[in-house]
């Protein structure tokens, strides 16, 4: 079985990229077809990013998976648009982080 995997993000995609891959070794027998999206930095951009997203939904008949890690909560939307199971690599830290904090980013 072959997965299409996403490593989005609104800057290299390096973060994405690293984490994404350190999960996706966890499941051995299983293929990813995996591709970068850096610098979806805008709201067209993260609509381009759903477009291609969808497509390959399409072309697979299997739901892609997204690892993100845009922090603009407006693209993280758009994104999660696409219907792929999205991963947020930072959503997890930011809530308690604020709470501790008691600063609002």
């Amino acid at each position: 079985m072959q997965r299409t995997v996403f490593f989005v993000s609104d800057s290299t995609g390096i973060t994405a990229e690293t984490i994404g891959h350190s999960i996706l070794t966890q499941f051995e027998g299983v293929d990813f077809d995996t591709h970068r999206m850096p610098f979806v930095n805008d709201v067209d951009k993260a609509h381009a990013a759903v477009t291609r997203i969808k497509s390959a939904w399409a072309r697979t008949g299997l739901r892609p998976i997204v690892v993100n890690t845009a922090v603009d909560a407006t693209l993280s939307e758009i994104l999660g648009g696409s219907g792929a199971l999205m991963l947020d690599v930072f959503a997890p830290f930011i809530g308690p982080l604020e709470h501790e904090l008691g600063v609002r980013r």
